[in-house]
């Protein structure tokens, strides 16, 4: 399973699945899980996929198991995603590693996945701000995320006890 988020920040699932076609050949899907979280309607032009299915494609390997070619919606640099809880519609791209050395491959022997990744994360709310031992202002937000957001400038001086007052909180050298 694949975690997006919409654009309100909710979190959805969304599966790749595959069924051999013939040598070195599969079928692949993504749909959603559950099917009821995108409009797929096969009456609806604007929304042609059914049981959930968000794109699909053909996925071919080379001889070595590495990843030869990818087609069909599935290879699409963005794949319209229309949400049915009022979430404005999204587009994701699913990189599969095509002319990568590393990505989705094909060997005898059971599932494994090895690496996944993505780069989404759904809304947080600020829960608290603090100042690490390098002067950085970081906020903590509710979904686990932090963000630094400013780095106070700090400086050693030798002699602290010979900074002149010049106005309110700042200081200069002597």
């Amino acid at each position: 399973d694949i975690s997006v988020f919409d654009a309100e920040g909710n979190a959805h699932n969304l599966a790749l699945n595959v069924v051999k076609l013939g040598i070195n050949t599969w079928g692949a899907e993504l749909t959603a899980i559950p099917a009821s979280d995108v409009h797929s309607s096969i009456t609806d032009p604007q929304f042609p996929f059914g049981d959930g299915q968000v794109a699909s494609g053909i996925i071919t390997f080379k001889g070595d198991g590495s990843l030869a070619t990818v087609s069909g919606t599935i290879a699409s640099t963005n794949i319209p995603i229309n949400w049915t809880n009022g979430a404005s519609p999204s587009s994701i791209t699913v990189d599969l590693g095509l002319g990568k050395t590393s990505g989705l491959t094909q060997a005898a022997g059971p599932f494994n996945v090895s690496i996944a990744s993505q780069n989404g994360a759904p809304t947080g709310e600020l829960t608290g701000v603090s100042i690490d031992n390098n002067g950085f202002i970081i906020a903590t937000f509710s979904n686990g995320q932090t963000q630094k957001l400013f780095q106070v400038p700090l400086a050693n001086v030798s002699n602290p006890n010979g900074l002149e007052g010049v106005s309110g909180d700042a200081y200069q050298q002597t």
